[in-house]
């Protein structure tokens, strides 16, 4: 399980929705922050980074979470993982929570438990799916 998760450093870009009027307002550049540099300057290292760079049929079973309206890594990245997953036959769910921030944060306390309870629930039963063997 994989909640809201960078997979690919090179389509990372910059956080969704971030401030472009005031650099000291931005959130931080997650790929260069990991990586050490810009995964544009670094593209070798920045695929060699990434898990989609790795997905072979024998991976395990993945369960990916985002939130929809996830404001720090882009939903896009979890869409892209999934995919890379699928391609290779690898079982693999995911769950977008629409107007979930990261963490799972929503617009209210209520919408923020209600997201947490779906991930943690989600998550749960995977788990049993995957160790009980329930399908």
């Amino acid at each position: 399980m994989i909640w809201y998760g960078i997979f690919d450093f090179a389509q990372m870009g910059p956080p969704p929705n971030a401030p472009n009027a005031n650099a000291a307002n931005r959130p931080p550049d997650a790929a260069a922050q990991f990586l050490g540099c810009k995964a544009a300057d670094c593209p070798d290292q920045a695929r060699a980074a990434s898990a989609v760079a790795h997905v072979d049929a024998n991976d395990p079973p993945m369960l990916l979470i985002h939130g929809g309206a996830d404001r720090v890594v882009p939903v896009k990245q979890s869409q892209l993982f999934y995919d890379a997953l699928k391609a290779k036959g690898v079982k693999a769910e995911l769950l977008v929570i629409p107007g979930a921030d990261h963490s799972f944060i929503g617009k209210t306390p209520e919408t923020t438990r209600a997201a947490s309870n779906q991930a943690l629930k989600k998550t749960l039963e995977f788990i049993d799916m995957i160790l009980g063997g329930k399908k």
